[in-house]
């Protein structure tokens, strides 16, 4: 050693290790925050594992109708939505954020796309919803799923096929 620095060898080796100690510490003790994930430019849509655990599961069989087959519900948004035969699903309103006069989205058992346009209409059955599906639940049918998050968006998915309509805009998945 150095003359002048005797013992400073020792205080110095613990340094690091007061360090890590006090790091440890500081993330043990900091209080765990949960908050909505938020999708971001490439990916705006809500997370279902999310959904699934932290939302409200409806009994599908209290949204029947006599007006079609399947289930039927209308989102705080106003759309009249539903889940059909083999998972098909789909909304009419006013879908915010799409080209005028789209009143139309969804995805159709045999479609490559989860789609907008008048053809889709054609493809609609004649379901009306009876009951609300209210913020925060969802309701799985035929191996579809649908929520209504916190904001009053509508969010529907079967595999890779999904639509999320928000307040001002909406989201198809890609093809």
């Amino acid at each position: 050693m150095i003359r002048g620095f005797r013992g400073t060898g020792r205080r110095a080796s613990r340094l690091p290790v007061v360090i890590a100690t006090v790091i440890g510490v500081l993330l043990v003790a900091a209080p765990a925050v949960r908050a909505e994930p938020v999708g971001g430019p490439s990916n705006p849509f809500p997370d279902m594992k999310h959904i699934v655990r932290y939302y409200d599961r409806v009994q599908y069989d209290s949204y029947f109708t006599a007006s079609a087959g399947g289930v039927w519900f209308s989102t705080p948004q106003g759309l009249n939505c539903g889940i059909w035969d083999r998972g098909s699903f789909g909304c009419t309103g006013d879908i915010r954020g799409a080209p005028p006069g789209t009143t139309n989205i969804g995805w159709v058992n045999g479609n490559i796309v989860t789609r907008y346009d008048w053809l889709l209409g054609v493809q609609f059955p004649p379901g009306r919803a009876e009951r609300e599906l209210s913020p925060l639940s969802y309701i799985d049918y035929n191996g579809t799923r649908c929520a209504t998050t916190a904001d009053s968006s509508t969010y529907c998915a079967r595999g890779p096929y999904q639509f999320f309509v928000t307040p001002t805009h909406t989201w198809l998945s890609p093809p």
